[in-house]
C-alpha cells in the first residue's frame, strides 16, 4: 500500500509527488500525520520503495527524510522488520533527553474548547501545526503536541519544565496554569482570560461577525438571524455579540426569534464532536414562524450551515434562492463546499502566537501582557444572493 493511498482522507494529496520539494514534502507529511495520530504509536510505515514510488524520490533520499525523523524521536527503525512509529510516552520520554530541551516547545489543546477527536481532525490540526511549525522549524525549535483532558493531568514533559515555551488553546483551570504554564514563557491563542499573566493571539470576533452581517446588509438583507449550537462556547459568544452590535449599528431589527442559539450536550466536561447527521429543523421553524421570517443566516461555521441547509430543505426552503447563509472555515482550503463566509485565519493566528513566544523565551520578565488580535477575511460563495 502507498503511502498516497494510506493517506487519502487528505485532500491535497497527489497521485504521485514528483516536484523539486519531494524530499522536504515526504518528511514533512510523515512529520504531520505523526503528530495528528493518523499514523498511530507502533505502527509501521510503508517501506521504502513504496515511498519512493509515490513520492518519485530516490532510495537516499527517503533514507535522508526517515533518519531526520529516527532523529527527532518519531520514529523507530527495527532491522528485519521495518520503522515503525514511536508512540507519544516513549516518544516524549526520548525527546526529553535530548541537550536543546530549552528548544523544545508544547502545544497544549485544552479539551475545554475541543475533544481530542476534533483537536486532530485536518480542519483543525492542519493549519495549527503549519503555522507553529513553519515558525519554530526555522528557529531550531522541535514541536511537540498533546492533548489536555479534563482531569488536568500534565504531561511529563511539561510537569518536569523539560520544554522552553507553552502555547495553550482553550479555557484553563487557574490552578494549572498557576502551577505549570505561568512559570514558563508562554502564549494563550483565541481564549484570551485578562485575569491571567498571559499574552494571548486570537480571532477579532466582533469583526468576524461584522463582515457577514455587512455583506448580507450590501445584498440587501434586513431580517438577519444568527445560529450556533454552541452558545455557551466562548468563541460563539463573542461572535454572537458582534452580530447584536453590528445589527444595532446599522439598524437592523434583531428578534428573539432570530437568534437560533441552544448548547448541545457535553460529555464528561467536554464538548465532543457535532454528530455526523444532526436535527436542525426544530431549532430553525421557531424562526420561520409567527411573524416575518429571516432572509439570511449567520451560521456559526460552514458545517453548521451545512446542517442548517440540510432542515431548511426539508422545510421546502432553497439555499439561496429562499434564504442566504454564511458560514466560516479555518482554512480556504478546507471550506465545506462553497460556502460563502469568513475564514478564521487558524493559521496566521498560530504563526503571530509562534513569533510572540519567541519574543517571550528571549525577554521572558514580563511587566505587561498584550492580547493580539487577528482580523478574519471574507470569502465570497454560493449561498448568499442579493434580494
Amino acid at each position: 500500500m502507498s503511502y498516497n493511498i494510506k493517506r487519502n482522507n487528505r485532500n491535497d494529496m497527489r497521485t504521485t509527488k514528483r516536484t523539486t520539494n519531494a524530499y522536504s514534502d515526504l518528511e514533512n507529511d510523515l512529520r504531520q500525520d505523526i503528530m495528528a495520530n493518523r499514523l498511530a504509536g507502533g505502527e509501521t510505515i510503508p517501506t521504502e520503495k513504496e515511498l519512493m514510488e509515490s513520492y518519485g524520490i530516490g532510495r537516499n533520499t527517503v533514507r535522508r527524510a526517515l533518519a531526520n525523523l529516527v532523529e527527532e524521536g518519531l520514529l523507530r527503525k527495527v532491522h528485519g522488520c521495518g520503522t515503525f512509529v514511536i508512540p507519544p510516552e516513549e516518544r516524549t520520554a526520548k525527546t526529553h533527553t535530548r541537550k536543546q530541551s530549552g528548544r523544545q516547545i508544547l502545544f497544549l489543546s485544552l479539551s475545554t474548547a475541543m475533544s481530542e477527536s476534533s483537536f486532530r481532525g485536518g480542519n483543525t490540526f492542519e493549519p495549527i501545526y503549519a503555522g507553529l511549525n513553519s515558525v519554530f522549524q526555522k528557529a531550531g525549535c522541535n514541536l511537540l503536541l498533546t492533548q489536555i483532558g479534563m482531569d488536568w493531568t500534565p504531561p511529563p514533559c511539561l510537569a518536569s519544565r523539560d520544554v522552553g515555551g507553552v502555547i495553550f488553546h482553550g479555557r484553563t483551570d487557574y490552578s494549572f496554569w498557576q502551577k505549570y504554564i505561568r512559570p514558563l514563557p508562554h502564549v494563550g491563542i483565541q481564549y484570551q482570560a485578562p485575569a491571567l499573566e498571559s499574552d494571548f493571539v486570537a480571532l477579532d470576533n466582533y469583526a468576524y461577525s461584522a463582515l457577514s452581517v455587512q455583506h448580507l446588509h450590501r445584498l440587501g438583507h434586513r431580517r438577519i438571524g444568527f445560529l450556533s449550537d454552541e452558545i455557551e462556547n466562548q468563541l460563539s459568544d463573542e461572535r454572537f455579540r458582534g452580530y447584536l452590535q453590528s445589527m444595532k449599528e446599522l439598524g437592523l431589527p434583531v428578534e428573539e426569534r432570530y437568534c437560533i442559539t441552544w448548547q448541545r450536550p457535553f460529555v464528561d466536561g467536554v464538548l465532543a464532536s457535532e454528530p455526523a447527521t444532526p436535527d436542525y429543523q426544530p431549532y430553525l421553524e421557531k424562526a420561520f414562524t409567527g411573524g416575518a421570517p429571516p432572509t439570511a443566516l449567520g451560521c456559526i461555521d460552514d458545517h453548521r450551515a451545512s446542517f442548517a441547509m440540510t432542515a431548511l430543505e426539508k422545510m421546502g426552503l432553497a439555499v439561496p434562492r429562499d434564504i442566504s447563509l454564511t458560514g466560516s472555515f479555518n482554512t480556504p482550503a478546507r471550506r465545506f463546499g462553497k460556502i460563502t463566509g469568513v475564514c478564521t485565519m487558524l493559521e496566521n493566528i498560530c504563526r503571530e502566537a509562534a513569533r510572540q513566544l519567541l519574543a517571550v523565551m528571549e525577554e521572558p520578565k514580563q511587566t505587561e501582557f498584550k492580547t493580539i488580535m487577528i482580523r478574519p477575511e471574507f470569502v465570497s460563495g454560493d449561498t448568499t444572493r442579493a434580494l
